[in-house]
């Protein structure tokens, strides 16, 4: 980095250093002329190694690098450069807000990268975190939020001093449009996150939840039989129910409301009238998917797809664990409107007599008069809407205190 290669020069700039010009010096120099006249080069995108994105904003526009490492951790494979200047309208953005939107710009530019894999992110954490805290406060910043948790990423802080090439990119922004948040926002919904079942076996049709869909087969009896044999816990059951041992014959199955029965090569529960199939744990999203993000299933509510799925299924835990898939569903997240609790209404204080509560406010600076008057502060009785109008030479808090 250039801070590296410039650092013998700065610090004989330090107080208390002595001067002393020496062949590190030297050097130092040379290097810095020849880094700052050397453009580096650009690098064809490896797509078998990770990426890496820096980010930086400044009060006029966005910057941003795409890049890969090289042999040496310090070695940079500069992929591309971006730059974007922002509107009138973003300018007046807050420091941390225009961060936020740099980061929104840039993963946007570089999509085609970072989409399908796990990527670096090297901006300020700050940025992400008061992102984090301020989604639900404002509608603007939630769609931020939803458009980021599409990416797999890692962050890692740069201090503002040490990102020197996407600081000088955003100081110095392309010419051109600025940075269009409609058209971000458009891009919102992505491909879903959820985890999904493949390789479904070309079987019977026995559990199907649309027998008439021909292109999307449930999982078979095969498929189930597969499961079970192959979780320890549910095999155990199964060795125990169909060994004949003496701890097998002297238990009573009638005195239990809920009894496992092997029947027709599956392990099933009784839970009630109902007879259902007994699913390993670590099969349990499978049969969650089917239910819920499948085509047909139409991404219904955590009740709704709870009630669908204990019709047939049994594990332990199965409402906490449909309860947290859907709600950890990335297209019911982006769709489905918030059902947050509004905040509550930012109500006035009714006074219940005079000069109780009083409304000041400082008009000018006006053209000073003969009496070096240029300021007016009002105060506004609340209860009896009593005006008054006191002129100041200054506007301090001494001076606005005084005639109150």
């Amino acid at each position: 980095m250039l801070t590296d290669i410039i650092a013998p020069l700065t610090n004989l700039l330090q107080q208390g250093n002595r001067w002393k010009w020496t062949g590190t010096e030297q050097r130092a120099f040379e290097q810095i002329k020849t880094a700052l006249y050397t453009s580096p080069k650009l690098s064809p995108p490896d797509f078998s190694a990770p990426f890496c994105l820096q980010t930086d904003a400044s009060e006029i526009g966005a910057g941003a690098i795409l890049f890969q490492r090289g042999d040496s951790p310090a070695d940079k494979r500069i992929v591309s450069y971006a730059s974007k200047k922002f509107s009138d309208t973003q300018k007046r953005y807050s420091a941390v807000e225009r961060e936020c939107l740099a980061i929104i710009w840039a993963t946007d530019k570089f999509r085609p990268y970072l989409e399908s894999r796990r990527f670096e992110l090297f901006t300020d954490n700050s940025a992400l975190t008061w992102l984090h805290r301020a989604k639900d406060k404002n509608s603007k910043l939630t769609r931020w939020s939803l458009q980021l948790s599409n990416l797999d990423f890692n962050t890692t802080h740069v201090p503002g001093k040490l990102n020197e090439a996407p600081d000088l990119l955003s100081r110095d922004p392309t010419p051109g449009e600025s940075v269009n948040e409609d058209a971000l926002e458009e891009k919102l919904v992505g491909a879903p996150m959820t985890p999904y079942t493949t390789g479904r076996p070309k079987t019977d049709n026995l559990f199907s939840t649309f027998a008439h869909h021909d292109n999307d087969t449930p999982p078979s009896v095969t498929t189930f039989a597969t499961w079970q044999s192959e979780d320890p816990l549910t095999n155990a059951v199964i060795q125990n129910i169909t060994s004949d041992t003496p701890a097998r014959n002297t238990r009573s199955s009638n005195t239990r409301t809920d009894s496992y029965v092997f029947s027709n090569g599956l392990l099933r529960v009784n839970v009630g009238d109902n007879q259902l199939v007994v699913i390993p744990k670590s099969k349990a999203q499978h049969i969650i998917w089917r239910y819920h993000d499948s085509v047909f299933a139409n991404h219904p509510g955590w009740k709704e797809t709870y009630r669908a799925v204990r019709q047939r299924f049994y594990w332990k835990g199965q409402k906490n664990d449909v309860r947290q898939y859907v709600g950890a569903c990335h297209v019911c997240a982006c769709t489905k409107p918030l059902n947050a609790r509004s905040d509550d209404p930012i109500s006035t204080r009714t006074p219940r007599q005079p000069w109780e509560v009083i409304s000041i406010d400082l008009m000018g600076p006006y053209p000073r008069t003969s009496r070096g008057k240029s300021y007016i502060l009002v105060a506004t009785d609340c209860f009896s809407r009593w005006t008054e109008a006191y002129p100041l030479g200054t506007a301090t808090t001494k001076t606005i205190t005084e005639p109150l």
